[in-house]
């Protein structure tokens, strides 16, 4: 049966790997709901159908992380691909922490720079998912996208209010 969309709950509690995976299909929806705000108008129309693309994508991904995390000897290939990429063992625990810390940084405050951040984590891990197994690419464009796309937003209000001269 696949794995749903996970209820919200709070960023930066996952100990795994397809944890970790779920949550970034959470984060997506929470931005697709912030949307109004963090977007300009022609971007956030399109973004409901971008992220549903990548949610799909994230949730096959996190079934087979699943699988592998269930059974690691039915899957050597898959563990030896994750070793190489630094997805198994203390590095992938490292990574994990860092994103937690950014997660829960984010959950904390809410800033921009928060979310900029984790979603600078999160495309770190994404690319090593790249690597490992050839997937990833779409939702780690997407996640750089995002971040680009805030800053594109808040660096033009803040120009609107400092930098018109009178």
């Amino acid at each position: 049966m696949p794995t749903e969309t996970p209820a919200r709950n709070e960023l930066g509690a996952s100990e795994t790997l397809s944890g970790f995976v779920g949550e970034i299909n959470q984060l997506f929806s929470i931005i697709l709901d912030a949307r109004p705000v963090l977007f300009r108008r022609e971007f956030r129309e399109k973004l409901p159908d971008a992220i549903a693309e990548a949610q799909k994508k994230l949730i096959e991904l996190q079934n087979r992380l699943e699988d592998i995390e269930r059974n690691p000897n039915a899957h050597p290939e898959d563990v030896e691909k994750l070793e190489a990429a630094g997805l198994w063992g203390a590095q992938l625990d490292l990574k994990l922490e860092s994103y937690r810390h950014a997660a829960r940084a984010l959950d904390e405050t809410g800033t921009r720079e928060n979310l900029e951040g984790l979603l600078d984590v999160a495309s770190t891990l994404l690319g090593s998912l790249l690597d490992a197994f050839q997937v990833g690419s779409l939702v780690r464009e997407l996640a750089d996208l995002l971040k680009q796309e805030i800053g594109i937003k808040l660096s033009r209000f803040a120009s609107s209010i400092f930098g018109r001269k009178k």
